[in-house]
């Protein structure tokens, strides 16, 4: 009968430790080689995210870099912008600085000192005296002015514009009226036919008849009526003969316009008897106003009232 063999215990032992041992070592590659692909794959992850978080920080580098350039180029244009607007605004003063320079030298051109206003009017301020008989042997005189302006005779000359009360006492013609000019000896007379006045105003026109010819050399309309009104705070001259003082020459008082009324222009100006009839002169213009007349207010001395030329038919 064969013999049966059987392997000792410890050759089990032996073969299933051996065993063992071949397993763990196959295993432990397996495991080895699973944790180096795992360590890659982290490797790879870290590695991915730090190109990543380089190229974000390049790209925010370069947007920042980009916000600088901005900022820059807006701060440039902005100071530019604020340099230009200065220079406009400089520029703006600079050119109203110059407008109004130019107005004054226009204005100062244009309206003649008083000097010059009175020397140009003054040959053609005229003194005006009248006589009426008033019956009863009794004669009556009275003076005033007037003032020779160009477009006012009927006639087609030389004529006076004056106060009615100048020429008429009441409602009498005179008998005649002497007129006088500054630096002219002749004495110009006049008849009651002579004068044209309409009767609801107190103005009226003097023909001259017969004149010299320094006389008829001032009927130009260089020096004519204004061609504006007058308005408060205007400065206004009056020139004429006093019935007070010198009555030989014109005298000139000066004064501003407060305000208007019923066809007349009230004035500071000083306006004696005498002066009525005489011219009211626009200062700024240089131009016939109206005609002053004497308000009685005091003896010698009143507020001026000036018939508006534009009332004057």
């Amino acid at each position: 009968m064969p013999r049966k063999t059987t392997k000792s215990k410890f050759e089990k032992i032996i073969i299933v430790a051996a065993f063992s041992v071949l397993s763990s070592v196959i295993i432990g590659a397996g495991l080895f080689r699973y944790f180096d692909a795992a360590l890659d794959a982290q490797r790879g992850r870290i590695l991915l995210g730090e190109l990543r978080s380089a190229e974000q920080r390049e790209k925010l580098d370069q947007a920042q870099l980009a916000i600088s350039l901005l900022v820059s180029d807006n701060e440039s244009v902005a100071q530019k912008l604020e340099e230009e607007r200065a220079k406009s605004q400089e520029e703006a003063v600079q050119s109203a600085e110059r407008i109004a320079a130019l107005q004054q030298d226009l204005s100062d051109a244009k309206q003649p000192d008083l000097t010059s206003i009175i020397s140009a009017w003054r040959p053609r301020i005229a003194s005006v005296r009248c006589r009426w008989n008033l019956g009863n042997n009794t004669i009556g005189e009275g003076s005033g002015s007037g003032v020779l302006l160009a477009g006012i005779s009927s006639r087609g000359g030389v004529a006076l514009m004056t106060n009615n009360h100048v020429v008429h006492y009441k409602d009498l013609d005179p008998q005649y009226c002497n007129i006088t000019f500054p630096g002219e000896e002749t004495i110009f007379q006049i008849s009651a036919s002579d004068i044209r006045s309409p009767g609801d105003k107190d103005y009226a026109v003097i023909e001259l008849t017969e004149v010299t010819p320094a006389i008829s050399a001032l009927n130009t309309p260089t020096f004519g009526r204004c061609s504006r009104d007058a308005v408060a705070g205007d400065e206004v001259i009056i020139l004429g003969y006093p019935s007070i003082g010198s009555r030989n020459d014109v005298t000139a008082t000066e004064g501003i316009i407060s305000s208007y009324e019923k066809d007349h222009y009230l004035a500071s100006a000083k306006v004696d008897r005498g002066n009525s009839g005489g011219a009211a002169i626009l200062a700024e213009e240089n131009c016939y106003l109206g005609i002053p007349t004497f308000v009685d207010a005091g003896k010698f001395e009143s507020l001026a009232r000036i018939l508006d030329q534009r009332a004057i038919r």
